[in-house]
């Protein structure tokens, strides 16, 4: 991919033209885990502000990088979004006790909604870094040969990478729910 090696490209790597280069892409990203392009676009401001105030010339796989970053914005976000929606939840009930049960679908709808993004967060920050790049590399479409430059890996051994990090992902899936 033409973006992961774009700092070892340029004699010296303008910030702009990293940020202009990938801004889009990691819109992308994460408005793949929030839904919502707005916020998106307000959590990959983040993800530039922090790789600006680091030593950005130093990173060598930026797209590995970018990656990880646009899954930690995301999963603070659920964090606080969680608490906000369960503060407002229980803020609406206490202001309207006699809800109608239709009403109470919906709020109950949308937090077991928002509860299983939050867990499917949690499994994927309990999988190796390594398992977790694929897993979000991979459902942002990169191809196997983009995936094994970002993360240094053999482009044959992708697939079988892939394997174990989806079955690791599954397992702890699972062990989740039923602890649950």
């Amino acid at each position: 991919m033409e973006g992961t090696t774009l700092i070892k490209k340029l004699p010296d790597p303008d910030f702009q033209t990293i940020f202009r280069t990938h801004y889009p892409k990691v819109v992308r990203q994460i408005s793949g885990f929030t839904g919502s392009i707005t916020t998106a676009e307000d959590l990959a401001q983040e993800v530039f502000l922090r790789l600006y105030h680091l030593d950005w010339t130093q990173i060598h796989h930026l797209d590995a990088w970018l990656a990880k970053c646009c899954f930690r914005a995301a999963c603070n976000y659920f964090r606080g979004e969680n608490r906000r929606a369960a503060r407002e939840a229980l803020e609406y009930q206490m202001s309207y006790p006699t809800m109608k049960s239709s009403e109470e679908n919906l709020i109950e709808d949308l937090l077991i909604r928002e509860e299983t993004k939050r867990f499917v967060f949690e499994v994927l920050s309990g999988l190796e870094e390594r398992d977790r790049l694929l897993l979000l590399l991979k459902y942002q479409d990169y191809s196997y040969r983009e995936i094994a430059e970002a993360l240094e890996l053999n482009p044959a051994s992708v697939g079988t990478f892939l394997a174990r990090a989806r079955k690791q992902f599954k397992n702890l899936y699972q062990k989740g729910r039923e602890k649950a």
